[in-house]
């Protein structure tokens, strides 16, 4: 089955780069970049005892909101259908 595709735009206007960088990639002091609508680069500040942060009035609420709205949908089907959210790491 063909997959769809997002633009990076997209991306970036409904959340999901905020959040990807405020709950999983900020906290290991990463934070993966975007310019003119490109994935630019990860900046690196693993050396960063508490990590990287947003500046102060950056994060939206809104975006946060619909992300987690996102997230939640699937949460449920995959927990019912697959047995998981996050996907297991097994050994063969």
């Amino acid at each position: 089955m063909p997959y769809k595709t997002m633009s990076v735009i997209d991306f970036v206007e409904r959340g999901y780069l905020q959040e990807l960088n405020r709950r999983f990639l900020h906290p290991l002091g990463l934070s993966l970049q975007v310019e003119n609508g490109q994935f630019k680069e990860i900046v690196d500040s693993r050396d960063s005892e508490n990590g990287l942060n947003y500046k102060e009035g950056l994060l939206q609420e809104d975006k946060r909101d619909f992300v987690e709205f996102e997230y939640s949908k699937k949460n449920l089907n995959r927990l019912r259908t697959l047995g998981y959210i996050i996907q297991p790491i097994t050994k063969e």
